[in-house]
């Protein structure tokens, strides 16, 4: 289980004040709020790439930032070398982890031609799929997103609902930013920060949806 206590984060201002959520094996859990919420920085102190100013984030009751490699990121601008062919991306990377490239077989399609394939030439659903492969290489328990389906037409969207609920079925836990509020009906458990707290927490209801959409604008 992924336990986030009380974690709080101040740059020029507050921006969380103590948020708590758990999450289980198998969970797929959605944050929501409007920019400027806290939303990326409570990903980024989950991933171990911000430190809180307070609080703590344990994996099996162990702390995380112990053993990061059980985190997977996929960031709003996908980290690929675009002039490299998926292959060489997918090699790179797991040179960089230490672990197979090829692992992330369930992902990508693995047709020759699509593996020489050079990034830059991918559809922006593609790219997004190739950065999830690329967080999945190390096969962590937890796979972050931050907004996923930005600026991507609805076939990813759709797309990547079947892609979380195969993570999901293969026991990982799932969190993920959105600003689209049909989305968070993907996720078990629900999220709204409203001014470094949260507004609402649990099961994607209407009710929810319409708060969700009023935080977002």
């Amino acid at each position: 289980m992924l336990s986030v206590e009380n974690i709080t984060k101040k740059f020029s201002r507050p921006v969380l004040k103590g948020v708590t959520l758990q999450a289980k094996y198998g969970e797929v859990i959605g944050i929501a709020g409007k920019n400027a919420s806290g939303k990326s920085t409570l990903l980024g102190i989950i991933t171990g790439l911000v430190a809180a100013d307070s609080g703590q984030v344990l994996l099996d009751n162990a702390e995380l930032a112990g053993n990061l490699k059980q985190v997977g990121y996929v960031p709003q601008e996908t980290a690929l070398f675009e002039n490299l062919s998926v292959k060489d991306n997918l090699r790179f990377w797991a040179a960089a982890h230490g672990v197979a490239w090829d692992s992330p077989k369930n992902i990508l399609p693995w047709e020759p031609d699509f593996l020489r394939k050079k990034t830059k030439l991918l559809s922006g659903g593609m790219k997004k799929r190739v950065a999830i492969a690329l967080a999945c290489l190390a096969d962590p328990k937890i796979l972050i997103m931050d907004e996923p389906t930005a600026a991507l037409d609805i076939a990813f969207k759709q797309e990547l609902a079947a892609l979380i609920q195969q993570l999901k079925s293969a026991g990982k836990i799932i969190i993920f930013t959105s600003h689209q509020p049909d989305e968070l009906f993907w996720c078990d458990c629900v999220h709204i920060i409203n001014e470094g707290l949260f507004a609402y927490s649990g099961k994607p209801t209407e009710e929810m949806l319409n708060y969700a959409y009023n935080a977002n604008t």
